[in-house]
C-alpha cells in the first residue's frame, strides 16, 4: 500500500489490506501500484508486440510515426483493439462450449489483427462482427436459479463452518451439483465470487476480492471455474494451505477432508461479528416478468420510470473498488431508471446493499420509487431498486430482461460497465453496444490513442443506434446518464 489512496468501498476488504501489508502480503491494489506509472502508450492503444520487430510505439503528437511494419496510428490502435476484443470472444466462446461454431469467425478476426490487410475502418468492422459471435454464444446460457434472498459480504463466510469458495465462472448445472455435493458434509457452507455464486449460494465478493478473502483465513478450500480465476489467489492460497481443485477434478471427500485441515488450524475466527453480511435478493430472468397483464405494463408505465440500465463489467485496480459502479448505478436509480445488474458489478452493488429490498425508497428517484411499489404488487414480492441478473457470462440474458422491459413500457435502454478490465467484458460491451445500446465504458478506454478510430467507431455503431464512450468521450458515469435522456 505505498500510495494513499481509498483502495475500496468494501469495508471487509479494506481491513484486509491492512491485515495483508501488516504480513507482508501484496494484493491486487499492491501490485497495481507496483505498476505506477503505467504505460500510457498501451493504455491508449498505441503499442504493437504482434511481431518480434516489436514492441513498437505510436508516439501520438507525429503522424509520420509508425511502426516498423508500417502500420500508422490509427491502424495500431484499432487493431490493439480488435486482439482485446478478440481474446474476449474466444474466452466467451470456449466458456459457452462453442469454439466450434465460433472459431472461423474468431480466427478470421485475429488473422486480421496481426496482417496489414485491412485499415483502420475495417479492423474495427471485424471487432464489431468478432463481439457479437462471442455474445451469441453466451446467449444460451441462463442461471433459471430463480429469485432467492442471500447474504452477501465477509460475513458469509462462517467462523463454525467449514467455507468452501466456489471462485470464477462455472455454468450453472455444474455448480449447483457441486454446492449440493459439498453441503451433503458435516458442517460445510459453500459461497461463491466471481461467477461462482451461479450455484445459488451466498455472495462472498468480488474480483478483486479473491485473495482478501483468504487473508481473513476464512475460506478453507476453493474450486475454482475455468474464467475469472486471478493468479494470485492460486498462489496465495498454495501459500496458506488452501485446497484447490478444478471444478471439472473435484473429489468431494479429499477436498473436505483437506479443507478439515485448515479450519481446526484457525479455529477461533470471528468474521460474521466484524463484517455482518448484507441482504440481497438476486436471480431476476426474463421468466420474473411473464406474468403481467396489458393493464399492469400500463400502471408501470405510468409510474414515473423513465429507462431500463444494464450495468456490469469487472473490478480494475486503477479505480477504488467498486465505487464508479455505485456511482453510475446510484445516478441511474435517482434519475428514475431501474437497474439490472451482472457480473462484477452486481456483486459490488449487492455488497453495498443496493439489493436490499428495504432499501429501496432511499435510493431511487420518486418514479422509479412508484414503479417498484407497482411492481412488487404485482410480484407479490418486496422487490429491491436494483435487479440481479446472473454472472458476466449471463449479461445476453440479462440484456434480454431489459430490453422486455423497456420494450414492454416503451423506454429507453442503456448499459454500463465503468470497472471494466478483462477482455470478455471488452467484447461484451461491444456487442451491447452495437445492439444500438449507448454504452458507457471505463475506467481506460483503449481506443484514446487514435482520435480517428474512435469517431469512426461510433459512426460504424451510430449506424446502428448505439455508441461506446469512455471517460475520453464524457466526462464521468454521471454525465453519461444525462446524455442518455438528452440533458
Amino acid at each position: 500500500m505505498m500510495r494513499i489512496r481509498k483502495k475500496t468501498l468494501d469495508k471487509a476488504t479494506e481491513h484486509a489490506l491492512g491485515q495483508a501489508a501488516a504480513a507482508g502480503i501484496p494484493l491486487p491494489f499492491d501490485r497495481y501500484e507496483n505498476q505506477v506509472p503505467v504505460c500510457r502508450f498501451g493504455q491508449m492503444g498505441l503499442d504493437c508486440k504482434v511481431c518480434t520487430q516489436g514492441p513498437c510505439r505510436i508516439n501520438p503528437f507525429e503522424s509520420s510515426n509508425g511502426t516498423a511494419c508500417g502500420r500508422d496510428r490509427e491502424g495500431t490502435v484499432a487493431a490493439a483493439f480488435l486482439r482485446l476484443v478478440a481474446d474476449g470472444a474466444v474466452a466467451s466462446a470456449a466458456f459457452a462450449g462453442a469454439e466450434s461454431k465460433a472459431a472461423t469467425v474468431l480466427m478470421d478476426g485475429i488473422a486480421a489483427a496481426n496482417e496489414g490487410t485491412l485499415g483502420s475502418r475495417g479492423l474495427l468492422e471485424k471487432a464489431v462482427e468478432v463481439a457479437g459471435v462471442g455474445f451469441e454464444a453466451l446467449s444460451g446460457l441462463k442461471a433459471n436459479g430463480g429469485v432467492r434472498t442471500v447474504e452477501v459480504g465477509v460475513g458469509a463466510l462462517k467462523a463454525d463452518k467449514i467455507n468452501v469458495l466456489l471462485a470464477g465462472g462455472i455454468p450453472a448445472p455444474q455448480a449447483r451439483e457441486i454446492a449440493d455435493l459439498l453441503r451433503a458434509g458435516a458442517n460445510v457452507n459453500v459461497v461463491g465470487i466471481a461467477g461462482g455464486e451461479i450455484a445459488g449460494v451466498a455472495v462472498a465478493g468480488n474480483y478483486n476480492s479473491e485473495e482478501a478473502l483468504l487473508v481473513t483465513t476464512g475460506v478453507d478450500a476453493i474450486v475454482m471455474g475455468k474464467a475469472c480465476v486471478a493468479p494470485g489467489l492460486v498462489s496465495l492460497a498454495a501459500k496458506q494451505g488452501v485446497p484447490v481443485v478444478a471444478a471439472g477434478q473435484l473429489d468431494a471427500a479429499k477436498l473436505l477432508d483437506d479443507a478439515d485441515t485448515h479450519f481446526r488450524r484457525n479455529s477461533g475466527r470471528n468474521l460474521a461479528a466484524r463484517f455482518a453480511p448484507v441482504k440481497a435478493v438476486l436471480g431476476f430472468s426474463t421468466a420474473s416478468f411473464a406474468s403481467p397483464s396489458p393493464a399492469q405494463w400500463a400502471r408501470l408505465a405510468g409510474s414515473g420510470i423513465k429507462g431500463v440500465a444494464l450495468v456490469g463489467g469487472c473490478n480494475n485496480a486503477i479505480e477504488t473498488q467498486d465505487a464508479a459502479i455505485v456511482r453510475q448505478a446510484a445516478e441511474f436509480l435517482k434519475s428514475d431508471f431501474l437497474v439490472v445488474a451482472t457480473g462484477c458489478a452486481a456483486a459490488g452493488l449487492a455488497k453495498a446493499g443496493y439489493m436490499d429490498p428495504a432499501r429501496a425508497a432511499s435510493v431511487a428517484g420518486n418514479g422509479l420509487q412508484g414503479f417498484l411499489s407497482a411492481l412488487s404488487d404485482i410480484a407479490g414480492m418486496d422487490v429491491p431498486a436494483v435487479l440481479e441478473a446472473g454472472t458476466c457470462w449471463e449479461t445476453p440474458s440479462a440484456l434480454e430482461m431489459v430490453q422486455l422491459l423497456a420494450g414492454k413500457m416503451n423506454l429507453p435502454v442503456a448499459a454500463a460497465m465503468p470497472e471494466l478490465s478483462r477482455p470478455a467484458g471488452w467484447s461484451s460491451a461491444l456487442a451491447i453496444a452495437a445492439r444500438g445500446i449507448p454504452t458507457y465504458v471505463g475506467p481506460v478506454f483503449p481506443l484514446d490513442g487514435g482520435l480517428e478510430t474512435v469517431q469512426t467507431l461510433n459512426e460504424l455503431l451510430g449506424a446502428r443506434g448505439g455508441a461506446l464512450m469512455g471517460p475520453g468521450q464524457i466526462g464521468d458515469p454521471e454525465a453519461f446518464v444525462g446524455r442518455v435522456l438528452g440533458r
